[in-house]
């Protein structure tokens, strides 16, 4: 069963240093959605099945040592869109 999530982000230099990085985890579990910066915050939806979006988070919660995360807050969303079976970085 598919599902997503909209996860958002704030960090140092967060836009710049993770679009590649949450990419190639998209990409490394199957996801697809879009990742874009709004107002300062990286906001990410995220959508495939349970255990790779588990894998993604666990992924972005201790994948990147070398940026510090002051928030990190995550939702279940509908999928509104059909994203084509890609994830996108839309700037």
């Amino acid at each position: 069963m598919s599902q997503c999530l909209k996860i958002v982000v704030n960090g140092d230099d967060a836009g710049n240093r993770l679009t590649g990085f949450i990419q190639k985890g998209a990409k490394k579990y199957e996801l697809e959605g879009v990742v874009q910066m709004y107002n300062g915050q990286l906001q990410i939806v995220a959508c495939g099945s349970k255990e790779n979006l588990d894998h993604f988070m666990d992924l972005l919660h201790h994948g990147e040592r070398t940026i510090k995360l002051s928030r990190f807050m995550v939702e279940p969303v509908f999928k509104s869109k059909d994203y084509r079976g890609v994830f996108r970085i839309i700037e």
